[in-house]
């Protein structure tokens, strides 16, 4: 891995959003970009790329998650969840700071960059095992939308079959 000066985290996660192709993973706790106009612009971005993006944040944390909710994401909530992980699918950065301009403006954090797939992978393995159990915020409703036409498609088909089409 490689250290990312404390000066660069947020930079560095926001080039890591705006080199995503198709999947991006984010994991932070704490989460507040009401404010945070350039990373608002970055997130935006990669919704309008089709990006599959996918959050988790703190469930028992005081924190509006509204501002995250309007973007086209997929976003989970984890009990005590305090790592900091965020991933596309070329590289991921392990850091100490959360997403919060806060952070950015006036925290001290720590971070590295993957420097091969394998450690990418690593940190992929990490969210698979213990973050994918979580619970999803709110349905989107385009998944609602996908299920009931999905159930709509099988009662056609048995239908169907029952009529001997």
């Amino acid at each position: 891995m490689i250290f990312i000066p404390p000066m660069e985290i947020a930079t560095r996660i926001m080039t890591l959003i705006d080199n995503a192709k198709t999947e991006l993973i984010l994991v932070s706790p704490y989460i507040s970009i009401d404010n945070w106009a350039k990373f608002k612009k970055c997130l935006q971005r990669a919704v309008d790329r089709g990006v599959n993006i996918t959050i988790y944040a703190r469930e028992n944390a005081n924190q509006n998650l509204d501002t995250i909710k309007s973007f086209k994401v997929n976003l989970y909530l984890v009990k005590d969840l305090h790592a900091k992980i965020y991933l596309n699918e070329s590289y991921a950065i392990a850091s100490s700071q959360n997403l919060i301009q806060y952070s950015d403006d006036n925290s001290i954090d720590f971070g590295y960059s993957t420097e091969t797939e394998e450690e990418r992978e690593q940190l992929l393995g990490l969210i698979s095992q213990y973050l994918i159990v979580s619970k999803p915020a709110q349905p989107k409703i385009q998944d609602v939308v996908k299920m009931v036409e999905k159930k709509e498609i099988v009662i056609k088909v048995i239908q169907e079959h029952k009529d001997g089409k």
